[in-house]
């Protein structure tokens, strides 16, 4: 990785080579072979990145080559290019942030020259503001995660999520509410980790009591982008959340918080019949930051 700061101005030239997986030579397989070659992961990155006192903007572009799925008979590559820009900074009393992850060009390479090649797309897109009022605050979010078209056989799509460690809601797309509970739904129509083929609209509000009291709330819903059994209904659901977090020591905080999701006919699959079940979620937790 090379940081190059440019003299004289604002700007930043970030620059990484990553070696994700490295995978010349499988001692699994016996001599004489075939051999596993050429099954490496790397990643190209440049992004270029301005600061000024109050806000800051980025742009990133990032070309992978994966070709893990390669074997010594066949299988096939993965090359995609990236974009990224964000923007991020306080303008008064109103925060912005937003970002946007783009496959720009991908494409799925097979040796078998039998077998077509497919296109690679994904995108995924997030904004939220909030605004100032003395000690409370107001604001929203939106974000989108492209899904797969079903109806779409010379393209993979829905290559682009939320991160695993976004934590929109309590319950939804919440990290850790799937490690101690697993994901939300049925078999083939879940909700995991990380929000994935879905449109997401937040409102929220906070109040800061005093230095060590901080109250918040929200209520959201969210709707799949494509869906690929027939008769699925595109509503997945909505939740309201609200929590207390206490600051006891300068790097310990204490929690507690509830949330209620109202799961709606996504969940069914297509099946009218299936009976869905809300979902509410009440714990308290601490904290220690070092």
């Amino acid at each position: 990785k090379w940081v190059l700061p440019i003299k004289g101005t604002k700007f930043v030239n970030i620059i990484q080579v990553k070696k994700v997986e490295e995978q010349d030579w499988n001692t699994l397989t016996a001599a004489p072979g075939p051999y596993y070659t050429d099954k490496d992961h790397d990643r190209y990155v440049w992004a270029g990145q301005y600061r000024e006192k109050n806000w800051q903007a980025a742009f990133l572009v990032q070309f992978f080559r994966d070709a893990r799925a390669k074997t010594p008979t066949g299988g096939f590559k993965n090359e995609m290019w990236l974009l990224s820009p964000y923007l991020k900074g306080s303008f008064g009393d109103l925060y912005l942030e937003s970002q946007i992850y783009w496959i720009a060009e991908g494409k799925r390479n097979f040796d078998n020259p039998t077998v077509s090649d497919l296109d690679m797309e994904g995108l995924a897109a997030y904004i939220m503001t909030k605004y100032n009022l003395g000690p409370a605050y107001v604001g929203g979010l939106y974000a989108y995660a492209e899904g797969n078209d079903p109806n779409d056989t010379t393209t993979i799509g829905g290559l682009r999520r939320g991160g695993a460690d976004w934590n929109p809601m309590l319950i939804l797309w919440n990290k850790d509410m799937v490690k101690w509970n697993g994901p939300m739904g049925p078999a083939g129509t879940t909700t995991g980790n990380a929000m994935t083929n879905a449109s997401l609209f937040q409102v929220f509000v906070g109040y800061q009591a005093n230095k060590d009291l901080e109250i918040f709330a929200s209520y959201a819903f969210a709707k799949a982008d494509e869906v690929a059994i027939v008769g699925q209904d595109d509503d997945i659901g909505s939740e309201f959340d609200i929590k207390a977090t206490y600051k006891m020591f300068e790097n310990l905080e204490y929690e507690v918080a509830f949330g209620y999701f109202w799961s709606d006919d996504w969940y069914k699959a297509g099946v009218p019949a299936t009976t869905v079940d809300d979902n509410y979620l009440l714990f308290h937790k601490l904290t220690l930051s070092f």
